[in-house]
């Protein structure tokens, strides 16, 4: 299994970048006023979502949203990549640090309290991998909804900390036995390891993972957990709540789809025009 990443050419048609003499809605005249956006993002690569290119600048699908944002908005773009956890990115935009973060953040009902959110720019599905020898012991396959639940209390499940995944594990089961990771690819680590027999990540980080390393093929079964997913969405300040339905109107243009393991950015310019 692959993941594809497909670049699209992010033209776009029918947002018109602003002069310095439109006026804008209040919230979003002193952001185009001081002339830059800070978007936040996690510190460590996570690719294809953010990524440090050969040239040391960031890039991946996250930086294209957040460039398509500061160009409608007729800004600079500054990215700010000092939390080490996505917990972190959304607690910098609270601070104000930050006037939005684009970072793979999922939605979640403690996060909100914190900060805006605009709608999804992608839904994902929800994965894990089960080491392929356990799960021969014990005759297993992909677990459905209810023996997934009734797992985290019998083996190990490792998660990378700080993240949304922590806390909606737990809910879903209180006596899971949660590992809990710096990243992914620790998680991923453990479970090679045998510390964990099951290891938890959105499909995108699955999918990735098992592109770099087939050979994680041979020792992991990978499954979708039927029914569930996870929508990931920017990340605002709640002192700049304008810009929740600017952005929600870029994302109606623009945003990320996965189909077969295949990522692609989609630019729809063409929306409804007239």
């Amino acid at each position: 299994m692959k993941v594809l990443v497909v670049l699209a050419a992010m033209v776009i048609v029918g947002v018109a970048a602003p002069s310095r003499a439109d006026t804008a809605l209040p919230g979003l005249d002193a952001l185009i006023a001081r002339g830059e956006l800070k978007v936040a993002m996690i510190a460590h690569d996570d690719p294809p979502m953010i990524v440090t290119d050969e040239d040391g600048k960031t890039a991946g699908f996250d930086a294209r949203i957040a460039a398509a944002i500061a160009s409608a908005l007729g800004v600079k773009l500054v990215i700010v990549r000092t939390e080490s956890t996505y917990d972190g990115v959304v607690d910098q935009v609270a601070r104000g640090d930050a006037d939005i973060a684009v970072s793979y953040l999922s939605t979640t009902v403690e996060r909100a309290r914190k900060v805006l959110f605009t709608r999804p720019y992608l839904t994902e599905k929800l994965t894990v991998l089960i080491n392929r020898v356990e799960a021969a012991k014990e005759n297993r396959r992909c677990p459905t909804q209810d023996e997934f639940i009734a797992d985290l209390a019998r083996v190990k499940v490792g998660v990378e900390d700080h993240t949304a995944f922590v806390g909606e594990l737990l809910a879903l089961n209180p006596d899971a036995d949660l590992v809990t990771f710096p990243t992914s690819a620790k998680v991923v680590e453990a479970l090679r390891a045998g510390d964990v027999s099951i290891s938890f990540d959105g499909e995108i980080g699955t999918l990735q993972h098992l592109a770099e390393d087939r050979s994680l093929h041979i020792f992991a079964l990978y499954c979708e957990l039927p029914g569930w997913h996870e929508d990931i969405a920017v990340a605002v300040n709640g002192d700049q709540p304008a810009l929740v339905p600017f952005i929600d109107l870029l994302l109606d243009r623009i945003h990320l789809s996965i189909e077969n393991g295949e990522v692609t950015f989609i630019d729809a310019p063409w929306n409804s025009a007239r």
